[in-house]
């Protein structure tokens, strides 16, 4: 039996080499090859990354705007917004230079195994406040949103002990002048007075309220974590259909393949169902608390009591404020 120091080494030595690996690639960094698989945190957006590049088509690019470990976006709030139209500044020239996967480090590169990259594909969940802008200003990339059950997620994020970071929300004007003004006061209540559920909560629903608001039916295609795991075989045909690809062979594999950050006691481990596991955990309070701040951001559509979606994907915008309701042409209509 290896001993356990020695397993730790080589536990080390096995992610330095993944690393080199995944940075010794050639990117032609056209950004019409881009696809930005966003969401929020713990809403299965590694997992569903695993489906996308599958057959490995794609350069995976982990997480790039992750301030603490990106110097692009050294400096950020933990999630920066940019307004829809705003002008080209540092963040804007940043945000444009990852998507054309202008970065090259052991943090973001960690999963790749691509060399010569054509395509690729951005896994963010620090991006949902940044879609808008990414939508008018670089229409050519192909986004993706994930979406899972505010309590699934909340519950994943409470185990975990994730800070909220919701007073880096409050700091930034432009959000609050756009967006988080009319919700101010229960923000700061929430931060001030609330638990952890309820602080996590409120960041759920700001971090897709924003997106939701900002972008229309044809700017990016919604993947419903729940609807994956019960309806897998039409769900990943509407994906590859949207990607304009065909759907890779063998990705049956993927539905049971683990994610790469699964937790040892999460529910495909004990044998759970994965889309309503959490309801094993969660307090009624905490659901009652859940619902009444999604009617609070007008996020009630979305999601109730029980753990499938309410609506179907392209009837999750939201009706926005009058500067989005003119948006420049679709890809498809360009």
């Amino acid at each position: 039996m290896i001993p356990y120091r020695l397993q730790l080494v080589l536990a080390s030595l096995r992610k330095t080499c993944s690393s080199a690996r995944g940075m010794a690639h050639w990117d032609n960094h056209d950004t019409s090859g881009t696809v930005l698989l966003a969401g929020s945190g713990r809403s299965g957006t590694t997992w569903l990354g695993q489906i996308i590049n599958h057959d490995q088509q794609y350069r995976e690019i982990f997480e790039p705007f992750h301030p603490e470990h990106v110097r692009r976006v050294q400096g950020w709030p933990v999630m920066r917004y940019l307004p829809a139209d705003a002008r080209q500044d540092a963040a804007g020239t940043a945000v444009s230079a990852i998507l054309a996967g202008k970065v090259r480090t052991a943090w973001t590169d960690r999963y790749n195994t691509r060399s010569l990259a054509r395509r690729r594909m951005i896994k963010a969940i620090r991006a949902n406040l940044l879609l808008g802008w990414i939508s008018r200003q670089c229409p050519q990339v192909t986004m993706l949103y994930a979406m899972r059950h505010p309590c699934a997620v909340v519950h994943s994020r409470v185990k975990l002990g994730w800070d909220t970071h919701l007073d880096q929300l409050l700091a930034q004007p432009r959000l609050m002048q756009n967006h988080l003004a009319p919700y101010s006061s229960i923000i700061e209540r929430t931060e001030r007075e609330g638990d952890a559920w309820e602080r996590h909560t409120a960041m759920w629903c700001i971090e897709n309220m924003v997106p939701l608001r900002e972008l229309l039916l044809g700017d990016m295609h919604v993947l419903f974590y729940e609807q994956f795991c019960t309806q897998f075989d039409e769900e990943v045909a509407a994906l590859f259909d949207y990607l304009g690809t065909p759907v890779p062979q063998g990705i049956e594999r993927a539905r049971r393949q683990r994610s790469a950050h699964f937790r040892r006691d999460s529910a495909i481990l004990r044998g759970g169902d994965l889309i309503s596991d959490w309801q094993r955990h969660v307090t009624p309070r905490q659901i009652d608390r859940t619902l009444a701040l999604l009617h609070t951001f007008g996020l009630s559509h979305l999601y109730g009591e029980g753990p499938l979606p309410l609506c179907p994907r392209d009837q999750v915008f939201i009706d926005s404020h009058p500067i989005f309701r003119n948006p420049p042409l679709r890809k498809d209509a360009a």
